[in-house]
């Protein structure tokens, strides 16, 4: 719990990489439930951001500058006004999102403040009441997360069977340590009846935190 803001992290001016990690439960009495990121470059790669509150705005995150968010899945963050998942603030902020959902995050998915500020979005799944979110390689689609009770904590946010987010990323926007998910399966398992969507020679790897495979199943019941 954070009295202002980012409940979980505060970064500033930063170049700080954030790699295979899981927020949820923060809070904060402000903005940036989970996390706030201030000026500078971070990277926040194969992360889980996911039911984390703010009592104002960016349920999941207060964004200014930089940062770039690739293959994080963003879901069921709630604040109380302005976006649920990125609230981005300050004149010139240039977020960017890569091969992410953001999904059910109430009010909205994102809000941006400036106009001089711009989200850059490629090969996401953004949930919008109507239309896709601006952005190659975009769509606005149910992402389809696995919905079993009966398998353990690590399995939250994973796509299930038929996902469109499945083979649906960017292959290029993958960078160093990032060969496998947030659970440790390799990147860019291709699953062939899912037609390749995304960008890149296959096998091309899928939206969000976790990496589509038969296994999930099989390796809880183990």
């Amino acid at each position: 719990t954070a009295i202002v803001h980012g409940g979980a992290l505060s970064l500033s001016d930063s170049q700080t990489a954030v790699i295979n990690c899981i927020f949820t439960g923060n809070d904060a009495a402000y903005s940036g439930g989970a996390l706030q990121l201030l000026g500078g470059t971070p990277k926040i790669n194969n992360c889980r951001i996911m039911d984390n509150t703010a009592n104002d705005t960016g349920g999941a995150a207060l964004v200014n500058g930089s940062p770039v968010f690739t293959n994080c899945t963003i879901t069921g963050n709630t604040a109380s006004k302005g976006a649920g998942a990125l609230q981005v603030v300050d004149k010139g902020s240039s977020p960017q999102i890569r091969n992410s959902i953001l999904w059910d995050n109430l009010p909205t998915e994102i809000e941006v403040e400036y106009f001089t500020s711009r989200v850059t979005a490629t090969y996401s799944d953004i949930k919008q009441k109507s239309g896709v979110y601006p952005g190659t390689g975009n769509i606005n689609q149910d992402p389809m997360f696995l919905n079993d009770l009966n398998l353990n904590y690590r399995y939250r946010g994973v796509l299930d069977k038929g996902s469109p987010c499945i083979d649906a990323g960017d292959n290029s926007a993958l960078t160093a340590g990032m060969e496998t998910d947030i659970i440790g399966h390799a990147r860019r398992s291709d699953y062939p009846e899912t037609k390749d969507t995304g960008k890149g020679s296959a096998p091309v790897v899928d939206m969000g935190a976790a990496e589509y495979t038969i296994l999930y199943v099989d390796d809880d019941a183990e």
